[in-house]
Order: C-alpha cells, then sequence, then structure tokens
C-alpha cells in the first residue's frame, strides 16, 4: 500500500515535479493491474482513471492491462477499467466499451456509480459527436432504481452535456422531460425544470412542455409547482403562439392553496398581460440571458418594501422589471467595489491618451493611520501610465500645500511626462488628488517596482514624505477584448503560440476550488470571462473557465484554467493553457499566475 500511495501522490503532483518520476508511477501501476489481490487492482486502476482526466496520452501506456481487466469478476473494477480506456482509447472502441460499461453499471456500488458517471461526464468534451450514445447511457442509468446521489450525478451530467454540446439540446431536453414524469425527488425535479427553463428557446415543440408543466402544476407538491409555473412563462415568453393558452391555464390555477404558488402566479401574469417587448425582456432574464427579472419574486419583494419606505401612496406601486446587470458572481465582492469607486479618477485623461485599457485597484503606499496616508490607482492607456494619487492629511493643526507625488523612473523603459500636483490645499482630515504621467514602450514594458514621495510643504517650507514603491506588474498591462475594436473576437486559429503549466494553488487563504477560482478571476477582473457553466459551489471539485483579451493592446490571448482537488490532501491544482499571436505574451501570462 505504501507503493500505492506514493504512485498516488506522483500523479497528483504539477508536472515540473512530477516529469521525472512518472514514468516510475505509470509502470509501478501497470504491474499492480495484474495483481492477484482485488485491492490493489482497484487502488491502481482508480488512480489511473483520476491521472487520465489530464494526462490520457501517458495514461494509455497501461491500455493492454487495464483491457484485461474489462472482464474482471469484481465490477467496480472493471466499470473503472472501461471509464479509463475511454478516456484513453480512440473513437474506434468508444461504441464497444460504452455498452460494456451499461452492463457493469447495475451492479456496483452507487459510491462508484457516481464516479463513473463524472467519468461520462469528462467524455463529452474528447468525443463531442458522440452525444447521443452517451445521453443514451445516462438516461438508461436515469431509469435504474439508485439513491438520490447517483440520479443527481446524472442530471449534472446530461445538463452539462447540454452547456458543452449545444447539438445535444434536443434529445437530452426530452430525456430530462421524461425523468421528470416519475422523479421521486422533489428537489431534482426541479432541477430538471430549472434546466428545462433555461433551454426551452431552443426546442422543437414546446407544447409537449406546455402539457409537461400543467401536469406538475396540478400533481407535485409546492416545490415543483412553483419551477413548473416559471417554466410555462418562459415558453409564454419564448413563444407567442402559446401565450394566450399559457395565460388562460394559469388564471386557472390563481386560487392555489399554496400563498406562494399563487403570489407568483399573479406576477407573472401581469407580465404576461404586458406587451411583447415586456414580456421578450422578462422571458430574456428567466432564461439566464439578461438581469432582467432573473430576481424573481424577491426582485419584487424589495420593490414592493422600497415603496412602503417611501410612504408616498398617492404614487401607483408599479415594479419595474428591467433591473441592471449584478456583477459577475465568480468575482470577489469586495474587487468589484473597489473597481467601480476607483472608475472617474482619471477619466479627464482620455481625452488626451485615447481609450483606457486598464484601471488598477487602489494600492495603499503607506501604513495605516500615519500622518499622511496615501493611495495609488494606475490607469494603462496605449504607452502611457497614468498614476493617481489620493492623499489624505491626519496631522492634526497642519495644513498641506504644494502638494503632489514624485515617481523615480531611473529605468529607460518608463519615463517621466507630466507631474500634476494637488489643486488646492489639504487640510486637517482632508483628501486631495495629484498625478504623474509616465510613458512606456508597448513591446518592452516596465515591470517592476519604483521608488516614489510625497512632496509637500508646511508654512512655505518645502519637505518630503518616503512612501512604498510602486509597483507595475504584467496583469496591468491585460486589456480587454473591446479596448481595439467594438465586438472584437478572438480567432483561436491566430493563436500560434502555445505554453502548458500546472501550478500549487492551495494556501492558508485558498482551501477550495471555489475560492481559488474565485482568487483568479478577481485577478483578472474586469477581462471577458467565459465559464464550463456549472454551478461553483463550497462542494465544487473541479472547474473550468478562460480568459480572453489583448496583451498591451497589441497580442490577443487566451488563458484557460482547469482547477481540480486531486487528492485526499485535497490540494488544489491549476493546469493552465495560454495561447496568444505572440510567444512572449505566453510567458508573460505565466508569469503572473507563478
Amino acid at each position: 500500500m505504501v507503493c500505492v500511495e506514493a504512485a498516488r501522490t506522483v500523479c497528483t503532483l504539477p508536472d515540473a515535479i512530477a516529469e521525472p518520476h512518472i514514468r516510475s508511477a505509470i509502470s509501478l501501476l501497470q504491474t499492480l493491474l495484474t495483481h492477484t489481490r482485488p485491492a490493489l487492482r482497484l487502488a491502481a486502476t482508480r488512480i489511473l482513471n483520476d491521472y487520465a482526466d489530464t494526462h490520457p496520452a501517458a495514461a494509455a501506456a497501461c491500455n493492454q492491462e487495464l483491457e484485461d481487466l474489462v472482464a474482471d469478476n469484481n465490477a467496480s473494477i472493471a466499470a473503472l477499467a472501461v471509464t479509463t480506456l475511454l478516456k484513453t482509447g480512440t473513437e474506434a472502441t468508444f461504441d464497444r466499451l460504452l455498452a460494456t460499461l451499461a452492463t457493469h453499471l447495475c451492479d456496483v456500488s452507487d459510491d462508484f456509480k457516481i464516479v463513473v458517471i463524472n467519468s461520462v461526464r469528462a467524455l463529452c468534451a474528447k468525443f463531442r459527436h458522440k452525444h447521443t450514445p452517451l445521453l443514451r447511457f445516462l438516461a438508461d442509468a436515469l431509469k435504474d432504481r439508485a439513491s438520490y446521489a447517483v440520479k443527481k450525478a446524472v442530471v449534472d451530467c446530461i445538463v452539462h452535456i447540454v452547456q458543452t454540446v449545444p447539438e445535444s439540446k434536443q434529445y437530452a431536453v426530452t430525456l430530462l422531460a421524461d425523468f421528470t414524469e416519475d422523479c421521486e425527488h422533489q428537489e431534482l425535479g426541479m432541477t430538471v425544470l430549472g434546466a428545462i427553463c433555461r433551454q426551452i428557446g431552443d426546442v422543437d415543440r414546446p407544447d409537449r412542455f406546455v402539457i409537461l408543466a400543467y401536469n406538475r402544476l396540478v400533481l407535485e407538491k409546492v416545490g415543483m409547482r412553483l419551477a413548473a409555473v416559471r417554466v410555462l412563462v418562459c415558453i409564454a415568453c419564448e413563444y407567442a403562439h402559446l401565450r394566450a393558452s399559457i395565460r388562460d391555464l394559469l388564471g386557472t390555477l390563481r386560487d392555489d392553496e399554496d400563498e406562494d404558488v399563487r403570489d407568483r402566479i399573479l406576477l407573472y401574469l401581469t407580465v404576461l398581460n404586458s406587451d411583447d417587448d415586456a414580456c421578450k425582456a422578462a422571458g430574456v432574464g428567466m432564461l439566464g440571458g439578461d438581469a432582467r427579472l432573473a430576481d424573481g419574486v424577491g426582485g419584487f419583494a424589495e420593490h414592493a418594501r422600497d415603496y412602503l419606505r417611501c410612504a408616498d401612496f398617492h404614487t401607483p406601486f408599479a415594479h419595474d422589471f428591467a433591473a441592471e446587470e449584478s456583477a459577475p458572481v465568480l468575482v470577489n465582492e469586495d474587487v468589484v467595489k473597489e473597481a467601480e469607486s476607483a472608475t472617474g479618477l482619471v477619466d479627464a485623461f482620455e481625452e488626451m491618451y485615447g481609450k483606457i485599457g486598464r484601471r488598477s485597484l487602489p494600492a495603499e503606499l503607506t501604513e495605516c493611520m500615519t500622518e499622511f496616508m496615501v493611495t495609488c490607482t494606475k490607469s494603462v492607456y496605449a504607452n502611457v501610465i497614468v498614476f493617481a494619487f489620493t492623499v489624505r492629511n491626519n496631522f492634526e493643526g497642519v495644513t498641506l500645500a504644494d502638494v503632489s507625488v514624485d515617481v523615480v523612473c531611473k529605468s529607460a523603459v518608463l519615463t517621466k511626462q507630466e507631474t500634476r500636483k494637488c489643486d488646492e490645499c489639504i487640510e486637517y482630515e482632508g483628501t486631495g488628488e495629484c498625478f504623474v504621467v509616465c510613458r512606456y514602450d508597448a513591446e518592452n514594458l516596465p515591470i517592476g517596482s519604483f521608488k516614489c514621495s510625497l512632496c509637500y510643504s508646511i508654512g512655505g517650507r518645502a519637505d518630503v514624505y518616503p512612501l512604498e514603491d510602486v509597483q507595475i506588474e504584467t496583469v496591468d498591462f491585460l486589456f480587454p477584448l473591446g479596448y481595439a475594436e467594438s465586438g472584437r473576437v478572438v480567432d483561436e486559429e491566430e493563436l500560434v503560440f502555445t505554453v502548458d503549466d500546472s501550478f500549487d494553488l492551495k494556501s492558508a487563504v485558498c482551501n477550495s476550488v471555489a475560492e481559488a477560482v474565485k482568487n483568479v478571476t478577481s485577478a483578472f477582473y474586469p477581462l471577458v470571462l467565459e465559464t464550463s457553466g456549472d454551478a461553483l459551489t463550497a462542494k465544487t471539485k473541479k472547474y473550468s473557465f478562460m480568459f480572453k483579451g489583448l496583451f498591451a493592446g497589441l497580442h490577443s490571448f487566451v488563458l484557460s484554467f482547469d482547477v481540480a482537488c486531486v487528492n485526499k490532501n485535497e490540494s488544489i491544482v491549476a493546469n493552465v493553457t495560454a495561447k496568444s499571436t505572440d510567444k512572449t505574451c505566453c510567458e508573460y501570462l505565466m508569469s503572473i499566475i507563478g
């Protein structure tokens, strides 16, 4: 067992560390696959199954031994062997292995069923056009008697396939609809109805789902009835020819025995009785494409509370369904708030230097509660960086005059162009803003630290107060796609340079995949973020996402992350791929993470 644990540890290490030892570990696992003890065969198969998620080519060295285990007397070993072969194999063996896996699935425990289902989930990216047999396999798994955890894993897998393989929507949504007919778990049924609601705009026969949702309203418990109301309203908002019929159906259910259901029906009837544009806007919100009506009854209640606080009952109450879009949920709220607070500090410079590429968060250059408190916000333009310094005077009885900040540009890659003092004197507990404008060469970035000091005068006598160095980092030169031209998209065929690496993200302040993802997305905010579409929770073990942008406004790039919790010690490892039109750009991107 010591050898097994050693091999497992090597397989979970980052590539740069594991490379000298991975051949020995694979060779050991290959030997264990033919061991007489089932426990060792099972352990080796499970390690290879996990390793094949990220390194299928290396795990393929054991394919012959895994083929022999397909007929193993232990169903758990056979099932894991088949799923590993699916990950390491080719399209030619796919159908045979999937059929074999279906015969083993009913004989394994629920825990192993979940492992197998999660492995199948990873296959949809490798064999995208094989989504029909994959969905058929999952549909059979839903029909079998199994625990709630297994059926939830199957439903999550189907939803994941819908999100990653758009051409699978018709068949997948039909399978989910069939499952709701005899679903014995209310929470799972609500999840399924929510998934159907998000895809309802792409189905061929929406009338079928009207019947499905109406049956749930008549036969099911409160939670399912609430979800069914939402499905009906989504259909009505998306398909105008069914709107009148659905409005009549909901009208017959206004006297539902549950108060929440009645309130929701009354709210949505108000939406359906409005004009076509309002219905369409509400439908977009509920389908997840807009913030409008995304808060549902919660938003209605918040508007009602605001109306009561005002106590102006001469004005009729009106619920605004066009709520403003909320901040990205994957970014820490503090980061978004600080970024918004920094907006507008140096907007006047855009008239001089063009469109801004990136604005940093305020960085403190002094200790807390010292005589003077200074923060610095960097605004990066094409070939220009504007340092905006906010100065607070904590020196009681003293007024600061001629306040400015001097940035020492010793390096030739950063040259000072202009220094602007504070417009007025700074009284006690008052604040002022001053600016330093520097030029840089986009082909030779001024990454590093630069000394700076606060210059001021008191009673006509000049003085200097040392500050912390100003840091210019690589991330400061990552511009959003919209910087160069409106609506610009990244053509991945142009990204001819690629760099791959793995990083251990585990730390004292980051002990889960969710925290790691939020820390990374916050560091790159506000670049364009694309995710796998999966929900990010405290229990998430794997998550994929990517950023797209322009490096220094010149080179397009795509930065992809696969973050996972990889072993019993719950090490959090990120497999990162940087693609760009410039090789140096890829190296810069990797240096941000490392």
